[in-house]
């Protein structure tokens, strides 16, 4: 999808959302408006997402860097330092990419909700959504031009479908760099991708600017 189709399409879903939970007589919970997220707030996302990826830990007599890979996971930053200082298995803790996305901004926003369809309810608050929901319920489609750090990176499958999502870090002139739980690396890594290249063009489905209540 391009840039724009995935800004249109970013518009559409914002629409819908307002129209599903506003609508009179709809039986949907009725739901505060949401803002894209400042720069400032996103910013500070973007660094406590690099604490996930370079935060420091021994395991089998060897240092190791960034949070573990754990499908499901839910483990914030404090939690995992606390309970491998009391001495629990790293490896039974982690994030996964949504996890981190989720954890991250929450800590920079307490208390902070996503939306996602309900069914016949229209869209509800949860307290923790996956990579499909944060792109379709939870995000305004940005250019890479607007991109700042904070934003989010989305991947895309075979399908075209949303599988995952990355916090933008830092936007060069050649290249993005960002964090994400990898599964393939098994910790959470910072790393970057170059706009144009087969990769981007193959594994990106497009950015979003997180929405906030």
């Amino acid at each position: 999808m391009s840039r724009t189709g995935l800004r249109q399409l970013g518009w559409l879903v914002v629409l819908v959302a307002w129209v599903l939970v506003a609508a009179p007589g709809s039986g949907a919970q009725t739901i505060a408006s949401r803002q894209p997220v400042s720069p400032e707030v996103a910013a500070q996302a973007a660094e406590e997402a690099l604490n996930y990826a370079r935060v420091q830990y021994p395991l089998n007599g060897e240092s190791q860097q960034g949070m573990p890979f754990r499908l499901g996971g839910q483990t914030t930053l404090e939690q995992f330092l606390e309970a491998v200082q009391n001495g629990a298995d790293p490896r039974s803790m982690g994030v996964d990419a949504s996890g981190l996305v989720v954890n991250v901004y929450r800590s920079v926003i307490p208390g902070l909700t996503f939306l996602m369809q309900g069914g016949p309810a229209g869209l509800v608050e949860v307290t923790d959504a996956n990579s499909a929901a944060i792109f379709y319920w939870n995000v305004n489609a940005v250019d890479l031009e607007e991109a700042v750090p904070g934003d989010l990176l989305f991947f895309k499958g075979a399908s075209g479908d949303p599988t995952g999502v990355a916090i933008i870090t830092r936007i060069g002139p050649d290249r993005v760099d960002f964090v994400v739980a990898s599964a393939r690396q098994g910790r959470v890594v910072e790393t970057f991708a170059r706009p144009g290249s087969a990769y981007w063009q193959g594994n990106i489905l497009g950015l979003g600017r997180l929405l906030v209540p």
